[in-house]
């Protein structure tokens, strides 16, 4: 009976949930020509990069809040301090690009920590009473 109740529980309980994306993508840049090299952006790389090199040196970085890529992956540009960050409400002035993707890091990325006890209290209350049921 409790090795019943046992995978009961195993298999209701939830294995985990995914990980998002750590940046959220558009397709629109904004103009360099707007913002200060050094403090607003900077290269990081003028040679073909691929997306995912970009993603991960700028992931990496403390400073970059996002980065600009193009579809003929001629370059990765790190943007600081949110001065491009292109979500919902942005202030910041963009254009259209069909021909690459501008990406901001998230704010907050997923946990992996163990479920809490909060979390695993509904499950508990659950497992308790269908072992009652059993006996």
């Amino acid at each position: 009976m409790v090795s019943l109740s046992l995978w009961v529980l195993a298999a209701i309980m939830p294995m985990g949930t995914a990980i998002p994306d750590p940046f959220k993508c558009v397709c629109h840049a904004c103009l360099f020509k707007n913002h200060i090299v050094g403090t607003d952006y900077a290269y990081y790389k003028t040679t073909k990069t691929t997306r995912s090199q970009c993603e991960a040196a700028c992931f990496a970085s403390s400073k970059c809040t996002g980065f600009e890529h193009p579809d003929d992956e001629s370059y990765c540009a790190f943007w600081y301090g949110g001065a491009c960050a292109l979500q919902d409400g942005t202030t910041a002035k963009f254009v259209d690009w069909a021909s690459g993707k501008t990406c901001t890091k998230q704010k907050a990325l997923a946990s992996h920590a163990a479920p809490s006890a909060v979390q695993l209290f509904p499950m508990l209350l659950l497992g308790s009473s269908f072992l009652a049921f059993l006996r």
